[in-house]
């Protein structure tokens, strides 16, 4: 089921340690991380490539963390907490789930990749 921005910002401001796994976030640190969260999908579609086919209020849940990091890593400072994780790193798990790398490994394009195809996609990556 996809996730809304309520649950991706509240993800965010758990992760940073604003608010408690036992309490929900006041309307002004919702405010916040929200209004960053619109503002990093558009970045994200702008600006790095990505041809999200989602809105920002319906995340898929394979993005949902990748989602819910970055956005803490944006959100961090503005609660002056340390980011949990450098951004690269955070956009690197967000490509993760936006480039599964499995799909390049199915070389005949029949939609199957089998253990030959791993092992070729494999060899070729160690060169």
């Amino acid at each position: 089921m996809a996730k809304t921005k309520r649950e991706i910002a509240t993800r965010a401001l758990r992760r940073i340690g604003v608010v408690a796994q036992d309490e929900a976030a006041t309307a002004e640190q919702y405010a916040v991380a929200e209004e960053a969260l619109v503002a990093l999908y558009a970045e994200l579609n702008a600006s790095h490539g990505f041809t999200m086919t989602f809105g920002p209020d319906a995340v898929p849940d394979d993005y949902f963390l990748p989602m819910a990091y970055l956005l803490a890593v944006e959100i961090a400072p503005d609660f002056t907490r340390p980011a949990p994780e450098r951004r690269n790193t955070a956009l690197l798990r967000l490509r993760g789930a936006d480039h599964v790398y499995v799909r390049d490994m199915d070389f005949d394009e029949d939609g199957v990749t089998t253990e030959d195809e791993i092992d070729t996609f494999d060899r070729g990556a160690y060169f």
